[in-house]
């Protein structure tokens, strides 16, 4: 089973870790995409206490500490007949936001090289400060030319690799009446590194999207004068879109891997499940002298070993097959969840189109 390296590049507070716990939260048991996400006891004990402390306490979980680098692994898996099939896992990087804005991104540093081996690129977009820029004030000017600049000298280094960008606190965006189709518009007007970044990714042939989602959904929460956000007394979370980002990254790595388990499949059905006996030239002989001759007291030995190890020869040769077999059936099941996953996604990506026809960057 592989497994698929995602960093989601956000600077400080625009929401990493929140969505991770909401994510979870929304795909952790089986719901109308038939597959769902599975992750070690104590990380799921972490991500459920995160989730918890938004959903019930007044304040906002603490963001990562500076010194904090943590990977978060997720098994993909769906019920089949009554038996639990693993398709894939992913592997989150969760880090502190100022790591993308401060000075340890030199060439060689650890996370630098953690950014490099990723296989896929998410850049989160704070919707709080899409809506300052959106609204012409200053904060979402330096926004423009810091954090999202910072971000971009990234994710321009990513040459192959699937990269979107997640806005996150969509309710608020929404709330401050303006569509997707506004702020990609503005994206590209004020930050010519954003607009080249999503230009010359459409020349060669990559697909960029921009996905909204919420981690809390409408009416739990509201922007304060001052900048943060406050919840609303009573209301509970519901996550918007958050499966979204998933299922618009990972279909094209999961076909390179059906790829090589049918690879898989075909060299296992090759294999010679025939094994022949290791005979003496004694043993061979006496496998053809007529059986009165056969009976004598030393050729009787000799036989009896021929016989002995063509049994054993055929013994071997049946527990192949059935470890052939094993390997098959394995790979079957393998192959048939990693394509009931991908049909998942497939689906979300489309709900995606209808709902936002403007979340393709490339269009």
């Amino acid at each position: 089973m592989h497994d698929y390296k995602i960093i989601m590049l956000g600077p400080r507070g625009s929401g990493k870790t929140v969505y991770l716990g909401s994510m979870f939260q929304k795909l952790s048991s089986r719901g109308e995409w038939g597959f769902f996400l599975e992750i070690g006891a104590e990380n799921r004990k972490k991500l459920t206490e995160i989730y918890t402390e938004v959903a019930m306490e007044t304040t906002w979980p603490p963001g990562t500490v500076r010194e904090e680098v943590s990977e978060w692994v997720f098994t993909c898996s769906i019920d089949r007949n009554r038996t639990k099939y693993s398709a894939c896992q992913f592997v989150y990087l969760d880090y502190a936001g100022g790591r993308i804005t401060e000075a340890d991104m030199e060439d060689g540093s650890d996370f630098n090289r953690k950014i490099e081996s990723a296989d896929i690129l998410l850049g989160l977009l704070d919707g709080s400060k899409i809506c300052a820029l959106m609204r012409q004030e200053q904060k979402g000017g330096v926004w423009v030319i810091k954090e999202l600049q910072d971000m971009l000298n990234i994710i321009t280094g990513g040459i192959g690799k699937p990269v979107h960008f997640v806005i996150s606190k969509w309710d608020i965006v929404e709330s401050s009446g303006y569509s997707l189709k506004q702020v990609k518009e503005k994206l590209l007007e004020e930050s010519d590194a954003f607009k080249n970044l999503v230009t010359n990714r459409k020349q060669d042939g990559y697909l960029t999207r921009l996905i909204p989602v919420s981690s809390v959904g409408k009416g739990f929460a509201k922007p304060l004068p001052g900048g943060g956000m406050e919840k609303i007394p009573g209301k509970l979370p519901k996550p918007f879109q958050v499966e979204v980002p998933l299922a618009c990254v990972l279909p094209d790595l999961i076909e390179n891997q059906q790829k090589e388990l049918a690879k898989r499949g075909s060299e296992v059905s090759k294999r010679s499940t025939k094994v022949e006996a290791d005979l003496s030239g004694r043993e061979k002989l006496s496998q053809n002298l007529p059986g009165w001759l056969r009976g004598l007291p030393g050729i009787k030995n000799w036989a009896g070993s021929a016989e002995q190890k063509t049994r054993e020869a055929a013994e071997r040769s049946a527990e192949l097959r059935q470890q052939q077999k094993a390997a098959l059936d394995k790979i079957s099941d393998e192959r048939s969840a990693l394509e009931s996953v991908v049909n998942s996604f497939i689906l979300i990506q489309n709900q995606l189109y209808i709902s936002f026809p403007d979340s393709d960057l490339s269009s």
